[in-house]
């Protein structure tokens, strides 16, 4: 009964707090906000040495260019071996395809005929199932995601680092649970009066922890133990891998741009493009981005990836695993950091980056007691460009967005990196890098790290928004194909499941056993719900009255169809706390970021567009259950991805000019497009900012300059965008 009060205090309290104060200016306790004009800036303290001052000093030419030299200590990692893998693993290959096969009969012909009363049970628990889940992260990120999100966005995490009477909206639970009491860690350096957004029922701190010394290390430059939260915060620096595959060169400047933007960046991001050799016009678009950029960052390097190894699977992983060996002789080679001090971030081309997120990953790493046991997730969506995909895709991509806050939220569930991620250079120094013949890099990566360390490697939440793309292409069909080829890749992480074999097998004798049978559980409950769950739903019922009529008399003689149909009822209830979400982020959270364009349609449509809740199982049908029987299939029969196919990303400055040319008139006047009206569009292309105008109803350019391209068209009449 406490625990439960606890929750709801803290949970009544921060919504309060946003409502009392507005989304965007709100305290909580002692807590720095900023943004507000109600609470005037503290004095900073006296500014600590950055570790990577020397590179700072560098010449650009010294802080810029390609890293082509691997670390002497690395080799390529394999996942199944360099010969590739062995029967025995061709045959784990096929087990996804198997168990679901097997559900998918029980369901749909020989329980019925066998079992009838089981059969009626199953069916029912199972499509009961889906619903909870849908509840349990959609509320989570109502209640809890959201307020999280709403701190992280507004807190001032360098004042905090460096003022430590802060207090911090950390959520204290999820840095890590000792093993001798089970109670959280908490915070390696705690504030006097810690803000305690905690669920959990913990009374006190771990007993664990006053065993435990907080995480230190002695930096090269100054030969100075870090040991403090500010002297550890100071002391960190960002390389951020942006790898990249035929991508348009405008995509890549959009994530330069909110990298650039990072309060620290000048002082401690390095940025590496990781490009492929393939790629014939990567390099001169990477000596492009180091031409505009490097002179805001830290610095900004690319690698080229080549194949050395007939097992190499295209991918991001092998381009990942080549550019962080070159990153690693670099930073520990020649410019002489340890590894403690570097935290890399994987990312995707076309990322967002909020401004504040490598001071918030610095805070959260520094107030971490195990933070080489853990990997870093920020809440990933898809709400960039939301409004300009096809409707199956965007509701895919809401639901996609609100499931990864939920489970980064809720304490039950069991979240797994996705897209973007970040980690000590020491842990992947640890594990030794990624593996090179796997497709899905995020997934795979955890599961060789939670091997890596005897099964005591978790994932710690960071509840910044970071946005990426939904697949978008010039047409609906190229932009559905494009998304079910993303959904395949993304279903190909089922063939993990022979690799957590194999691992739990060969580790068996130090491993922890209870939580590699959990995580063994939990990867193969996500996979084969993903594939059968739709079929469950729609045909169970059905099937099962079909083939024996007898179960239209169970149970009580209400009969199996309309029980599924009762057992599916409670779903409504998530698909309310999805749309709540859906607006809320969108108005509140995101209405201000940098190329999120979640607001660009008009509010009448946002809200009459809430039918395209009636298509989601059409889009389940597709973009899950399809993509995953179709990966599942293919890695049985022929365990290799061959042909491996990126999402190709739109070049946004060639679609707004054909947009625009399509609503000159003859005249040289512009149409009115009414669906543009009042929108309030961002982005960057090329170095440009593209802004609507609710006079004109469509974008109009500012050059790179500052000056407003849509004044000089008007002294043209129109001709010319």
């Amino acid at each position: 009964r406490g625990g439960a009060k606890r929750r709801g205090r803290e949970i009544c309290g921060v919504w309060f707090d946003v409502f009392r104060d507005g989304p965007f200016a709100f305290f909580r306790g002692d807590l720095y906000v900023r943004g507000t004009s109600a609470f005037v800036r503290p004095t900073m303290p006296p500014r600590v040495t950055m570790a990577g001052s020397s590179l700072s000093q560098a010449s650009i030419l010294d802080r810029t260019g390609i890293l082509n030299t691997p670390h002497e200590d690395t080799k390529l990692e394999f996942a199944h071996g360099e010969s590739g893998a062995t029967m025995l693993a061709r045959l784990g290959f096929a087990l996804p395809l198997l168990c679901t096969a097997t559900l998918l009969s029980f369901v749909l012909y020989w329980g019925a005929l066998l079992f009838p009363p089981f059969a009626v049970f199953f069916i029912c628990a199972f499509i009961s199932y889906g619903w909870f889940k849908g509840i349990l992260y959609s509320f989570s990120a109502l209640f809890i995601g959201i307020p999280l999100s709403h701190l992280y966005k507004t807190a001032d995490w360098k004042q905090l680092a460096n003022d430590n009477k802060k207090k911090s909206p950390l959520l204290e639970r999820t840095l890590g649970v000792s093993e001798v009491d089970g109670k959280a860690l908490g915070m390696a350096h705690p504030n006097s009066e810690s803000m305690k957004v905690d669920y959990d029922t913990i009374d006190g701190m771990s007993k664990g922890k006053l065993k435990m010394d907080a995480p230190m290390w002695t930096s090269k430059f100054d030969n100075e133990e870090k040991k403090t939260l500010t002297d550890k915060f100071n002391d960190l620096t960002h390389v951020v891998i942006v790898p990249t595959y035929r991508e348009p060169l405008n995509v890549l400047r959009k994530t330069l741009n909110t990298l650039v933007a990072q309060t620290c960046a000048k002082e401690k991001v390095i940025v590496v493009v990781a490009t492929e050799k393939s790629d014939k016009e990567a390099v001169s678009k990477v000596e492009t981005l180091i031409e505009e950029y490097s002179k805001n960052l830290l610095g900004l390097f690319y690698t080229v990836h080549e194949k050395s190894s007939s097992a190499e699977t295209d991918g991001k992983s092998s381009n990942v695993a080549w550019c962080v060996r070159c990153v690693q002789h670099t930073v520990l080679e020649k410019w002489n950091y340890v590894p403690e001090q570097i935290l890399v971030t994987v990312c995707d081309a076309d990322t967002y980056f909020d401004e504040q997120f490598c001071d918030c990953l610095s805070y959260t790493h520094a107030q971490n007691m195990e933070p080489y046991n853990c990997m870093y997730q920020s809440a990933e969506n898809e709400f960039p460009n939301v409004w300009m995909v096809p409707t199956l895709v965007r509701v895919k991509a809401v639901v996609d967005s609100i499931n990864m806050l939920g489970m980064l939220s809720s304490k039950y569930a069991v979240p797994y990196p996705y897209v973007c991620y970040s980690q000590s250079l020491r842990t992947i120094m640890d594990v030794k890098g990624w593996d090179v013949d796997v497709v899905p890099d995020d997934f795979h990566h955890f599961i060789k790290c939670f091997f890596k360390k005897g099964g005591h490697f978790r994932l710690v939440p960071i509840f910044m928004l970071t946005g990426n793309n939904a697949q978008e292409h010039t047409n609906w069909f190229s932009a559905m194909r494009s998304r079910y080829r993303r959904a395949k890749r993304d279903a190909w992480g089922a063939i993990d499941l022979s690799y957590i074999l194999s691992q739990w097998y060969q580790k068996r004798k130090i491993l922890d056993k209870y939580h590699a049978f959990m995580l063994f559980v939990d990867v193969i409950e996500h996979h084969i719900s993903w594939s059968s769950y739709f079929l469950t739903v729609m045909l169970g019922g059905m099937m099962s009255a079909w083939l024996n009529p007898e179960l239209e008399t169970y149970p009580f003689g209400i009969g199996i169809r309309a029980m599924a149909l009762i057992s599916f009822g409670p779903i409504l209830f998530a698909t309310w706390a999805y749309i709540v979400c859906d607006f809320y982020v969108r108005m509140f959270l995101v209405q201000d970021r940098k190329y999120f364009e979640a607001n660009s349609a008009p509010l009448w449509w946002q809200i009459s567009s809430q039918v395209q809740w009636m298509l989601m199982p059409l889009a389940d049908f597709i973009f899950a259950a399809v993509a995953a029987l179709d990966a599942q299939l293919h890695m049985a029969i022929w365990p290799k991805m061959s042909g491996y196919r990126v999402s190709k990303t739109v070049d946004r400055s060639n679609l707004e000019y054909k947009i625009a040319q399509r609503h000159i008139m003859p005249n040289g006047t512009w149409r009115n497009e009414p669906f543009f009206n009042d929108a309030n569009i961002n982005s960057n292309l090329g170095g440009s900012n593209v802004k609507s105008s609710s006079s004109s109803g469509l974008y109009h350019a500012i050059e790179s300059d500052g000056s407003d391209a849509r004044s000089e068209r008007e002294r043209n009449h129109g001709r010319g965008l």
